[in-house]
């Protein structure tokens, strides 16, 4: 039968098309390697300036490095951190701390939620409980290790309507442009919880139809397996989202009982400090010394942008890897 039968009616075809809902990969194509060669010329520099912000601010700014750092990394001493350093000392047991990560809420705490309003044909109740399962449905693609790490799709695929998973998920495994992001062959995680932070909201569609969309950014640390780093931006990628997630409840008119549920929908992202090999096949791996092991990886992509760690601000715009 054809993929696009399981669609939600009414629905365009291209939300199930994995072309248009896949990553946008809009990553800056940076060699890193050669980016840190320069810096390193120039950290005593840096750090120096650093010093003298801080004078200069009269205690506004700290600088939060024991090490010269060659981005700078001044801190407000409320909103903590606003970067990822590419050097500096990571405490594997506490590796957010000194990113833009550092104050983020553990996994899906992060995210804020509307409060329980009327949406469209959507009582107060429904709208709770939509948002809810949404937020499942996160949990399963972006932090269920079950899930990311092992490749064991089951708990996405129960968070999902049933004729969304038989589209998502196939014997072999996710269906290329799936929703879901896949630790790279070859990488483990640290065993701490990812970081994220950003918001769910919600608007109006068709009778029986609430969309949810999800604006955030995850954190991921990976475990270096000995090998010598230089600072968090080797073993921390951070993932952009923009997501909407479609849920459709018993109410809707013309649908079965299989497409009642969550609908992953359109979605765009922007990696950074991730590999753009495993970024090619839309998995995620860290910038640890791709000259030094036998994982896919490479030299990936640096995204500049205060949306890139702020996700109340636009979609930082990039190129995509080569």
């Amino acid at each position: 039968m054809d993929d696009n039968a399981f669609a939600p009616p009414e629905e365009p075809p291209a939300l199930r098309d994995p072309d248009w809902r896949r990553y946008a990969q809009q990553e800056a194509w940076v060699d890193l390697p050669a980016q840190r060669r320069r810096a390193r010329r120039r950290r005593r520099f840096v750090a120096l300036a650093a010093v003298v912000a801080v004078a200069v601010g009269g205690g506004a700014l700290v600088y939060y490095w024991g090490i010269p750092a060659y981005r700078g990394y001044l801190a407000d001493r409320q909103e903590g951190p606003k970067g990822l350093p590419d050097r500096g000392r990571v405490d594997l047991a506490k590796p957010f701390e000194h990113t833009a990560a550092q104050n983020w809420s553990e996994g899906i705490a992060g995210l804020t939620t509307p409060p329980a309003a009327q949406v469209g044909t959507f009582s107060p109740s429904e709208t709770a409980d939509a948002v809810e399962a949404v937020k499942r449905t996160i949990v399963a693609s972006f932090l269920d290790r079950e899930v990311i790490a092992d490749h064991r799709p089951d708990h996405f695929a129960a968070s999902i309507a049933p004729d969304a998973a038989r589209w998502e998920v196939t014997p072999e495994g996710l269906r290329a442009g799936s929703s879901v992001i896949l630790v790279a062959d070859g990488f483990r995680l640290l065993p701490v919880s990812p970081r994220m932070t950003g918001s769910l909201t919600t608007r109006p569609g068709d009778p029986g139809k609430l969309t949810v969309h999800a604006s955030f950014v995850v954190a991921y640390a990976f475990d270096p397996g000995g090998k010598k780093i230089d600072g968090p931006s080797d073993i921390e990628p951070f993932l952009r989202q923009e997501i909407d997630y479609v849920v459709v409840s018993a109410a809707a008119p013309g649908y079965e009982k299989t497409s009642i549920g969550v609908w992953p929908g359109r979605a765009e992202g922007v990696f950074y400090a991730a590999a753009c090999k495993a970024i090619r096949k839309n998995q995620l791996a860290p910038m640890l010394y791709p000259e030094e092991t036998t994982a896919p990886t490479e030299s990936g992509p640096v995204v500049t942008g205060p949306g890139m760690f702020d996700p109340s601000k636009p979609l930082p715009q990039a190129t995509e890897c080569p």
